[in-house]
């Protein structure tokens, strides 16, 4: 999760899990996830859930999605130097 908040820190983040425990819930508070939600769960719940977190991202800071090769091609020389 941290490493998910530094590349893209407007990113919605949710953790559904079948075994809720205490322990993973401090965890995700500490990585401050948006939602954690137990299954079984309402899928209605859950897609509201999903809806009222992106509805208060504001848009400027929504990435825009792209194709694949044309982020790497605009990124080729960080990726490459990175990679070396």
């Amino acid at each position: 999760m941290s490493a998910m908040r530094r590349t893209q820190p407007s990113a919605a983040t949710f953790i559904l899990t079948g075994y809720p425990a205490i322990e993973t819930a401090l965890a995700a508070i500490r990585e401050q996830v948006d939602d954690y939600l137990v299954k079984p769960t309402d899928i209605e719940q859950l897609v509201e859930t999903i809806r009222a977190k992106l509805a208060k991202t504001k848009s400027s800071h929504r990435i825009q999605p792209q194709r694949l090769p044309v982020v790497i091609e605009q990124k080729q020389e960080g990726i490459v130097r990175r990679w070396l």
